[in-house]
């Protein structure tokens, strides 16, 4: 809720400026500038990164009255999700889009070399990529090279995330 008030914090309703909501999160979903009404407003935030220092701003398009700033506030990640495999060279990014099972990290994949053992890290997490700290599936890797040297096993998600060796032996693309 965005309110327009007086220096001792009534609601003036008599201001209806038109209002744009911006938060700290990188990957949020902010709403459409809109018009108070008698000089208050709701606007739905959607922050899809977990995070304990959250803020929000409100703004007066026009600059006639002051910014409003939120206290710091927290968003929790929501119900575990979806398996998330981060390969070196690629750095994880909790809330990054897309929300299709490809986002969720930056970079590329460096090439690894046949026969070198390189780490696979698993997360589970939730649908918009944060950890779920709780989640302890057994987790099993599994690479589309038919001669890889088998991944360091299956086990158990350690607070929700687990480290594998891997080794391809044959060169191609793979996955």
């Amino acid at each position: 809720t965005v309110n327009c008030t007086d220096l001792l914090w009534n609601v003036n309703a008599a201001a209806n400026p038109d209002v744009s909501v911006q938060t700290s999160d990188e990957y949020d979903t902010e709403p459409s500038v809109a018009s108070l009404e008698t000089g208050t407003g709701v606007f739905a935030l959607t922050l899809p990164t977990a995070a304990t220092s959250h803020m929000a701003w409100a703004y007066d398009t026009a600059l006639v009255y002051s910014t409003g700033t939120s206290s710091m506030f927290t968003v929790v990640s929501s119900a575990p999700y979806r398996l998330h495999v981060i390969l070196p060279g690629e750095s994880f990014r909790p809330g990054k889009p897309p929300y299709d099972g490809t986002g969720g990290k930056e970079n590329l994949p460096t090439q690894r070399t046949a026969g070198q053992p390189f780490t696979v890290t698993v997360r589970g997490t939730d649908r918009y990529y944060n950890m779920s700290s709780g989640m302890g599936n057994n987790v099993t890797v599994v690479t589309s090279d038919p001669f890889d040297a088998n991944p360091s096993g299956s086990g158990a998600l350690n607070f929700g995330e687990r480290t594998f060796t891997v080794m391809m032996v044959t060169y191609s693309t793979h996955t």
